[in-house]
């Protein structure tokens, strides 16, 4: 009973909307499934995941290039103490790797945030466009989340990085 009265509340107040956003194609399907609204007027908005940003086959590393982890973004919610980990982590896996490893950071960061790297060769980028950040998850061999100590953090750039196809690496709780 209490199920069936929230299910049609739910569609009392859904048939009165001029519009619906969901996030996932499949949500917006069952909107438009029981919902007197014509196909305009139920929209997806993913997340800020464009997909046409990462068409095609992600890259292929040769054999003897240095391993590439890319982390895009930026480091809130207390993040940097887990980017320096994960330096010092990459940076003592990187003398294991034939070819060595490559850690990509885009975004801009502080000095303190970053331990010097004995082995890992490290590329600071700064900003880049959506585009050329997209193109760079797409190179990359692991992408890197971190969360900080906040385990409700569900980043955004997560579904970028689903979206490019390369493993992911979440550092944090």
């Amino acid at each position: 009973p209490v199920g069936g009265a929230r299910r049609w509340l739910e569609r009392q107040l859904y048939a009165r909307a001029a519009l619906l956003v969901s996030v996932t194609d499949a949500l917006r399907d069952e909107f438009r499934s029981f919902l007197p609204l014509s196909a305009a007027n139920v929209i997806t908005l993913s997340n800020g995941f464009d997909a046409a940003l990462f068409e095609g086959p992600a890259a292929a590393r040769a054999e003897h290039e240095p391993w590439t982890v890319l982390y895009a973004g930026s480091t809130q919610f207390r993040s940097g103490l887990d980017l320096a980990n994960l330096l010092c982590g990459v940076d003592r896996f990187a003398g294991h790797m034939p070819g060595g490893v490559r850690v990509r950071l885009m975004g801009l960061f502080s000095a303190q945030e970053i331990p010097p790297l004995q082995q890992a060769k490290l590329e600071l980028t700064g900003w880049r466009t959506r585009a050329e950040v997209a193109q760079s998850m797409r190179q990359a061999d692991v992408l890197v989340v971190l969360t900080g100590n906040h385990p409700s953090v569900a980043t955004t750039k997560l579904f970028e990085y689903i979206g490019a196809a390369r493993p992911i690496v979440v550092v944090g709780r």
